[in-house]
């Protein structure tokens, strides 16, 4: 038997309780130390990354290197012939700078993106956001997804589908948003 499989055996202490992390997508059940049971603030970066892959299965995705775009943006372009067979389908533009919460000078991280170049032509896109007050934001409830709440795992609040103004997409520190074409 492995030392520390013995010495657990030894412990009168044993919790026997599942350990949780922040980086968890859920506190299934409700402690005291982590309090009741949610989705985490986490959460939300799934349901980014479950519409920016599709379900056609046929998903294709690549980062965009741009040198005038801030180094601290992080661009992906997906190709779904599913969705558009002339082009990028959809775009994901996440925003890496530590945008804090009640930081005003931190606004100033804030990001504008031209991507007026993928429109089709007479066309304009939807945009969908990922954000939350901070990125040291722990209430799930503050962290949305296209405005939209998940702290028990289903949506709270009515969805916000943005357009794009003149082809142009803002995105502040600490924020993601997706761009469907």
């Amino acid at each position: 038997m492995h030392q520390g499989a013995t010495l657990v055996l030894q412990s009168s202490q044993q919790a026997n309780s599942p350990g949780f992390s922040w980086y968890d997508l859920w506190y299934p059940v409700e402690t005291e130390r982590y309090g009741a049971a949610r989705a985490s603030p986490s959460y939300v970066a799934y349901l980014l990354v479950t519409e920016t892959v599709g379900k056609s299965g046929r998903s294709r995705l690549a980062l965009i290197r741009d040198a005038s775009l801030p180094p601290t943006l992080a661009v992906y372009a997906i190709w779904d012939p599913s969705s558009r067979t002339d082009g990028i389908a959809r775009m994901v533009i996440l925003n890496m700078s530590l945008r804090r919460q009640n930081v005003a000078a931190d606004e100033a991280l804030t990001a504008t993106v031209d991507v007026s170049k993928y429109l089709r032509r007479g066309q304009t896109a939807k945009v969908k956001r990922m954000s939350s007050p901070g990125v040291e934001s722990k209430d799930s409830s503050r962290v949305t997804w296209a405005g939209q709440s998940y702290s028990a795992g289903v949506p709270v609040g009515t969805e916000v589908v943005e357009q794009l103004n003149a082809g142009k997409v803002d995105v502040r520190g600490s924020e993601g948003v997706l761009i469907t074409f």
